[in-house]
């Protein structure tokens, strides 16, 4: 264990807690104690320890989706934002969450960015064809608004027609 966790009380505190009832739903702060000091591996173990017993646990989901993050596995990251989501749609964490792991795609991916058909979607529809991913047209529908997500379904598509999550998508919208 990190010397400064042995030092810190809180976390002492939780840990004891935890020992003591490892059902207890303070698997959440002790991953994102163990998070904050780079312990992956030990994050990842009581979190998803503490999500078999609490599946629905928005803040267990949450540090889940950061050790995710952490690690670069941006799709495993994705789900569990689209978990939370799909619980509590306003949630802000979750949100802002998402529109990093784009952020961070993005960087990694700034020349697929830049192909001919995004920059002509672009200026036909005057919008920031960045924000056009799977996962914020998923947000919109979740959130009923089932015409912004087909028009970022259709400009997914438009860009790469062999895109099958866009295609998905849009095939489930009402």
């Amino acid at each position: 264990m990190h010397p400064e966790l042995l030092n810190n009380s809180l976390f002492l505190k939780y840990y004891k807690q935890w020992q003591d009832d490892p059902s207890s739903i303070v698997f959440a702060p002790i991953s994102e104690y163990f998070l904050m000091y780079d312990m992956l591996d030990a994050a990842m173990k009581v979190c998803r320890e503490g999500l078999k017993q609490h599946p629905n646990l928005v803040s267990g989901r949450i540090v889940m989706a950061r050790i995710h993050m952490k690690r670069g596995n941006w799709e495993e990251a994705e789900a569990e934002l689209n978990r939370v989501l799909s619980m509590v749609p306003e949630n802000r964490m979750a949100r802002s969450l998402v529109i990093k792991i784009e952020e961070l795609r993005n960087d990694e991916h700034s020349q697929e960015r830049t192909t001919p058909a995004a920059a002509t979607h672009a200026r036909a529809t005057g919008r920031d064809v960045s924000w056009d991913t799977v996962t914020m047209a998923g947000i919109f529908a979740s959130q009923g608004h089932y015409d912004k997500a087909r028009d970022i379904y259709r400009s997914i598509l438009d860009h790469d027609p062999g895109n099958e999550a866009a295609q998905r998508g849009i095939a489930e919208l009402p």
